[in-house]
């Protein structure tokens, strides 16, 4: 019995070894993007709003003060 439970410690230390590894791989293996793909000239601003002032316009915008109440997951499955 405790050669079986060394032999799975011996096999999931691998693993996670082999997974390291390859993860590791890919992450050497990315690319930083080029002259054209970095140059802030060539996104396109696709949207922006600009706040004046110090509060919120309540004619474009709502808010939630008590966010704590975990109201957020009961509005997201009612949508």
């Amino acid at each position: 019995m405790k050669k079986l439970n060394v032999l799975a410690n011996i096999v999931v230390g691998l693993v996670i070894v082999l997974m390291s590894n390859i993860t590791l791989f890919f992450i050497a293996q990315a690319k930083e993007p080029s002259g054209e793909e970095s140059n802030s000239n060539s996104w396109q601003l696709v949207w922006s709003d600009e706040f004046d002032g110090n509060s919120i316009d309540a004619n474009k915008w709502s808010h939630m003060v008590d966010c704590d109440t975990n109201e957020e997951k009961i509005i997201g499955k009612q949508r």
